[in-house]
C-alpha cells in the first residue's frame, strides 16, 4: 500500500536531493547528508579554525660555548665513572635506545613550550643551577618537579639543553 505524498512531506525533503544526484555522488556529499541535521544539509562546511600553536618560535641569544647539534645523536663521550670522577655531582643517564632524556612539552593550547630533563641521578639542584646559568634563564623558569624529580625549563631551550648535555659528556 502506497501513501499519498501529502501525508509524508517530511520524508520527501530527504528524498528530493538524493533523486537529483548522479549515479556516482561524491563521498563528501553523502557524509554531509548522513551526519547533518535537516536544517543545515545543503549548507557548505565552514573553514576550520586556525591552530593556536606558535608559527615562529621565540629566539634566544646564542651562546658561543654551546655548539649546535646536527642529527644523528653522537654516543656518550665519557663513561658514568669518568663523569663522576671529574667532580660533577649528578649524572644524566641515556634512554634504552641511547637517546638523551630531554623532551619538549607544549602547554596552554600550544603557546607555551617547556623542556623536561629526565633520568637524573645525584644532585638535581646542582644540575638545575647549571642549566640556569648556561641557558641564561630567569631563576623562576627552571624548577625541579617535586613529584617526578624531573627538571622543567620554561621556554624554547630544547636544542641548547641537548647540546650542553652532549658537550658535558652525557
Amino acid at each position: 500500500m502506497r501513501l499519498p505524498s501529502s501525508t509524508m512531506p517530511h520524508l520527501l525533503r530527504f528524498a528530493r536531493p538524493l533523486a537529483r544526484l548522479s549515479s556516482n555522488p561524491p563521498i563528501s556529499f553523502l557524509r554531509t547528508l548522513a551526519t547533518a541535521t535537516p536544517s543545515n544539509r545543503l549548507k557548505t562546511a565552514s573553514p576550520s579554525k586556525p591552530t593556536a600553536r606558535k608559527t615562529t618560535p621565540q629566539s634566544y641569544p646564542s651562546s658561543p660555548e654551546i655548539p649546535s647539534i646536527s642529527s644523528p645523536l653522537p654516543p656518550p663521550s665519557k663513561t658514568p665513572e669518568e663523569i663522576l670522577a671529574s667532580g660533577t655531582p649528578y649524572l644524566v643517564r641515556r634512554t634504552p635506545y641511547a637517546q638523551l632524556p630531554v623532551y619538549r612539552r607544549w602547554r596552554g593550547g600550544g603557546t607555551l613550550e617547556e623542556v623536561i630533563v629526565k633520568k637524573i641521578e645525584g644532585d638535581r639542584k646542582a644540575l638545575a643551577n647549571e642549566l640556569r646559568e648556561i641557558l641564561g634563564c630567569d631563576p623562576t623558569h627552571v624548577k625541579i618537579n617535586p613529584t617526578t624529580t624531573h627538571i622543567e625549563v620554561k621556554g624554547d631551550h630544547y636544542d641548547r639543553t641537548r647540546s650542553w648535555l652532549i658537550q658535558k659528556g652525557f
